[in-house]
């Protein structure tokens, strides 16, 4: 049986996924300030990092300071829906014209594909695995 302080270090390293990185990432000209966004696209995207960022601080508290299975339970579950909103958003952009890529945005791409969906999808399914490693746990291992 895993001990859930390997599925705690699993969900904090995907909290840097959402609550961090995105911080670098969308807080500059190719997002936030980008002169070409209009201003309540860049107000909701504020929104999602700000929220993000403090849903991740929350479940970093969940995970290390009360340190049992239902906060674990409760954290990954956060986490795995943040992520959840980004796979449902880009399965139905086409439903209302997102795209991943911004052109001249200086995004990464891997073979055509931006680097986004790679970490975010990824980030999906090891938080699942995380949450499905919880649910089966009996103990309050810690």
């Amino acid at each position: 049986m895993v001990h859930l302080r390997y599925v705690r270090i699993l969900f904090t390293l995907l909290i840097v996924v959402y609550a961090v990185l995105p911080l670098f990432a969308e807080l500059n000209h190719t997002h936030v300030v980008n002169p070409d966004w209009p201003g309540h696209a860049r107000l909701h995207n504020v929104w999602l990092i700000a929220q993000n960022s403090l849903l991740g601080l929350f479940s970093l508290y969940l995970l290390w300071a009360l340190r049992n299975r239902a906060m674990v339970l409760i954290a990954g579950g956060l986490s795995t829906i943040i992520f959840a909103g980004f796979v449902i958003a880009g399965i139905t952009s086409s439903l209302y014209g997102g795209t991943f890529t911004d052109k001249g945005a200086g995004v990464f791409l891997i073979d055509g594909v931006d680097i986004n969906v790679y970490v975010f999808g990824i980030s999906f399914i090891l938080s699942v695995i995380g949450l499905t490693i919880v649910a089966k746990t009996k103990t309050q291992h810690s």
